[in-house]
């Protein structure tokens, strides 16, 4: 059975989420935009893979802590370490599928 693929909104947040926790300097207006973005598309993600589901938690908590002003918080921080673990296994993942698609069907563009 094929692996269901991934929607507009798990792109957003996987990539979403991507910038936020690898983003060496961050600058805070547009932190707050994909804040914004993220927060925007959890109702429409897929939670029907853990890690998915996982990333899509602790994103939520990243939202509400970063609403609340502070972003050095401890509820900020221990969500953005959250995420950081899920996002790692996203992609894991996502690296998993395409070696394997990589080995049955050599190298081809994506996208």
């Amino acid at each position: 059975m094929a692996e269901p693929k991934l929607n507009f909104a798990d792109g957003v947040l996987i990539n979403g989420m991507t910038y936020l926790i690898t983003g060496l300097i961050m600058d805070p207006p547009d932190e707050a935009v994909w804040l914004e973005a993220v927060g925007d598309v959890l109702p429409h993600v897929t939670r029907d893979r853990k890690f998915i589901d996982d990333l899509a938690t602790a994103a939520a908590k990243m939202v509400v802590s970063a609403a609340s002003g502070n972003r050095r918080s401890p509820d900020y921080t221990r969500a953005r370490y959250e995420a950081a673990r899920a996002l790692g296994e996203c992609c894991r993942w996502r690296a998993a599928m395409a070696y394997d698609a990589f080995q049955q069907q050599g190298v081809a563009h994506v996208g």
